[in-house]
């Protein structure tokens, strides 16, 4: 064993010199490229990801302006709503305000005016509602429901609950819960902090869906938003990810991470969206195909 390999060691020690300096100046001048060519091959993938990443976080905060405009109109008219006499008068009397009517009347004009409400309803302490387009069953107590709990819980905060699922109010305009996002704030006593009652507006969806159907995130990226709960609120047609776990995000202001989903690995980019006071809604971008 020890005379083959001393024998090929000669051999390879007789070659010509010519050859020798041969491959010793392809040797020398290979490997910097091989290596140069992966050190730039790797700059040029990491350039050009973080600047797909900034362009991504771009549009999210497009689509967070779009939805933090609405959402502070809907705020502005809860203050409108709460500042008008007569509503003052059907919050702070047990029977409610003398003529409902006018009421009714008065809340149907903002859904006029701005054509992104959908439904105004206005309840008091007792249970008691006036409202543009929205009726509730006569045997539901509306101080007990969920969105009246939690707009008491933020305490006089505007809050947004998102998708308005299982609340049991009838539309005369027949929209779905499917096809509104709802908000609420609670009119608070400015001496006793007690609540007096609570506003609840539903806002049309699809004045946040047509900004964020037309932002395109390569072959298969899209946009999507979620409520403090992982709920959606915008959620597009055939998603890769229909759920995302907020853990994933560990309430971080902004970011980005990676999942292997159904053998794919999926980057998301998220933000929250600057009028979320609570931690309200995420803006996230999907997309699939990454290496």
């Amino acid at each position: 064993m020890g005379e083959e390999i001393l024998k090929k060691w000669t051999q390879i020690n007789n070659i010509p010199i010519r050859y020798k300096l041969i491959t010793h100046f392809l040797l020398v001048g290979i490997l910097p490229i091989l290596c140069l060519g992966l050190l730039v091959s790797w700059t040029v993938e990491r350039v050009l990801e973080e600047q797909a990443n900034d362009n991504t976080m771009q549009l999210i905060s497009k689509v967070n302006q779009t939805f933090e405009f609405y959402i502070n109109n809907m705020q502005s008219i809860t203050y409108m709503i709460a500042s008008d006499n007569e509503i003052q008068q059907f919050f702070d009397s047990p029977d409610g305000a003398e003529n409902k009517y006018e009421l009714q009347r008065y809340l149907r004009s903002f859904t006029t005016i701005t054509s992104e409400v959908a439904g105004i309803m206005v309840v008091n302490k007792d249970g008691e509602y006036i409202s543009n387009e929205l009726y509730a069953p006569s045997v539901i107590d509306l101080t007990q429901s969920f969105w009246y709990q939690e707009a008491v819980e933020s305490d006089g905060i505007f809050h947004i609950i998102g998708r308005p699922d299982g609340r049991r109010l009838i539309s005369i305009v027949d929209y779905k819960n499917e096809d509104v996002v709802s908000v609420v704030r609670a009119v608070m006593d400015p001496f006793t902090k007690e609540v007096k009652g609570v506003i609840l507006i539903d806002l049309k969806l699809r004045v946040i869906a047509e900004t964020a159907r037309d932002i395109q995130l390569g072959k298969s990226g899209y946009l999507m938003v979620v409520d403090n709960k992982g709920k959606n609120i915008y959620l597009p047609n055939q998603p890769i990810v229909k759920d995302i776990p907020l853990d994933w995000i560990h309430r971080q202001a902004s970011g980005n991470f990676s999942k292997t989903i159904n053998k794919e690995k999926i980057q998301f980019i998220y933000q929250r969206s600057p009028f979320c006071r609570l931690d309200n809604c995420w803006c996230f971008s999907c997309r699939g195909n990454i290496v």
